[in-house]
């Protein structure tokens, strides 16, 4: 990929998101791209190919941020491997083969941001089986939407939950006219009226699939 189809797949994710909210996609590092040295703790243990999709998330990282008209600080890992965005931001990272991604926004405007990218490619039946619930339409190419959807969402409500919501315990409704998608928590460890602001969309062609989550900051 080249620096117009970046800008392009940028643009593509960017009209998924509401006003608000910048996004940087790319598939190469700048000659001159480094990690900053709190990122850089977090990549002893890294073998080659995650530590180039680390160093794309980060760049991309970085430039959305710059976007936002906000300083390009370090992004390096919180204990439970989220993103640590800076203080007053919301985001979200996602790699996928040779690209990556990154969405923010500021957190008055947004409790959430999600951003899950995936191949095209069918999940296999047992994996469909440990994703999708029973009420939902996980039949032909769903059930790999349905992943990337519950990606996008739990990355998304994870600052505001601050727990783990296993994939069978959020229940996805496509809109497949409209390429949207609204959400029901099942979960015991937070009520459903927490996230109940939730929006996503999506889009999918030959190459990606790529789904995204925000949930609005709800006025004091």
């Amino acid at each position: 990929m080249n620096d117009a189809a970046d800008t392009a797949l940028s643009r593509r994710i960017a009209e998924l998101f509401p006003a608000g909210t910048t996004v940087s996609a790319c598939t190469t590092l700048p000659a001159d791209a480094r990690l900053m040295p709190a990122e850089a703790a977090d990549t002893d243990a890294m073998v080659a190919g995650r530590l180039r999709e680390y160093m794309l998330g980060r760049h991309c990282a970085r430039t959305a941020l710059r976007s936002l008209g906000h300083e390009a600080v370090a992004v390096p890992r919180n204990a439970d491997r989220s993103p640590a965005w800076p203080a007053g931001i919301v985001g979200s990272v996602s790699h996928s083969g040779d690209i990556a991604a990154a969405v923010v926004g500021h957190a008055q405007d947004f409790a959430g941001l999600g951003l899950d990218i995936e191949s095209p490619e069918p999940l296999t039946a047992d994996l469909a089986a440990m994703i999708c619930r029973d009420d939902e339409d996980h039949t032909g190419e769903n059930a790999k939407l349905l992943f990337g959807i519950k990606e996008a969402i739990y990355k998304c409500i994870y600052p505001t939950v601050g727990v783990y919501v296993d994939f069978k315990e959020m229940e996805v409704k496509l809109d497949p006219t409209r390429s949207s998608f609204s959400a029901l928590p099942h979960s015991p460890n937070f009520e459903p009226a927490t996230v109940a602001g939730l929006q996503g969309c999506f889009t999918k062609d030959e190459d990606y699939l790529i789904c995204a989550a925000w949930l609005p900051r709800r006025p004091n």
